[in-house]
């Protein structure tokens, strides 16, 4: 079973100021000034790939430039990573050679706002959840994932479906415990992310104790698109412990 506060001593997804979604003040330095005030031990950089897909290897090799010049201090250990987009079933923005030059690979399955993601047939919750399912059970086969951000909630279609919970209420337990069961066989981890804990709670505590049972690894993430995103570990687990503290079964 994990300790909250110990996966709260990381921060696995911060976008910078080159994600178009986040805040000019989202500078290298910024950040890790902030990662340094609230004791964190690991702060993952995360930008998304949809945004300059053309050149994104070339940004990264910029935002590394920025790392090595304010990392005069071991603590917080910074990864340079990205937050890629798999906009549908086994398809993806950049070619796998470009993704396998990238530290942190944190892919996103769920983006349905953005124009150019793949629906399923129908809109009904059932066949996101399938579609969902589908998706991310190819990331992880795929070999290139490390982690799955903001995992199966569907918050992102909250302009499309009358009630988003839906959608992770039609994923049952044994379909969760079967790709969790495939993730642990491909070694890719679970984000448990701050934002999404609030915005599906109920599917939160079952992702989180299901999880836990069947041995996941968990990465925390906030998110974090502003300073202020970047949250108090102490807080936050003060927020969240009662969420996930429910015992639910498989």
């Amino acid at each position: 079973m994990y300790l909250l506060s110990e996966l709260l001593r990381e921060n696995n997804h911060i976008h910078t100021r080159y994600s178009k979604c986040a805040s000019h003040q989202m500078t290298v330095s910024q950040i890790v000034s902030r990662a340094r005030q609230l004791g964190l031990r690991k702060i993952a950089l995360v930008d998304h790939d949809h945004d300059n897909a053309e050149n994104f290897l070339q940004q990264q090799e910029e935002l590394l430039r920025e790392v090595r010049a304010c990392q005069l201090q071991e603590v917080p250990e910074i990864i340079v990573g990205a937050e890629l987009s798999a906009f549908g079933v086994g398809k993806y923005l950049l070619s796998e050679d470009e993704m396998k030059k990238i530290k942190f690979r944190l892919f996103a399955v769920n983006h349905y706002h953005l124009p150019f993601w793949e629906h399923p047939r129908s809109s009904s919750a059932r066949a996101y959840a399938e579609h969902l399912l589908e998706s991310t059970r190819a990331v992880v086969q795929s070999g290139l994932a490390h982690c799955i951000a903001h995992p199966f909630v569907a918050n992102y279609l909250k302009k499309k479906v009358a009630d988003y919970t839906k959608v992770t209420q039609a994923i049952r337990d044994a379909e969760l415990a079967d790709i969790f069961m495939l993730s642990n066989e491909y070694n890719v981890s679970w984000e448990l992310n701050y934002r999404t804990i609030f915005a599906d709670p109920s599917f939160a505590r079952r992702f989180w104790q299901i999880g836990n049972e069947m041995g996941v690894k968990f990465l925390f993430g906030t998110d974090a698109h502003t300073l202020s995103g970047i949250e108090e570990p102490r807080v936050m687990e003060l927020q969240i412990e009662t969420i996930l503290s429910e015992k639910v079964s498989v």
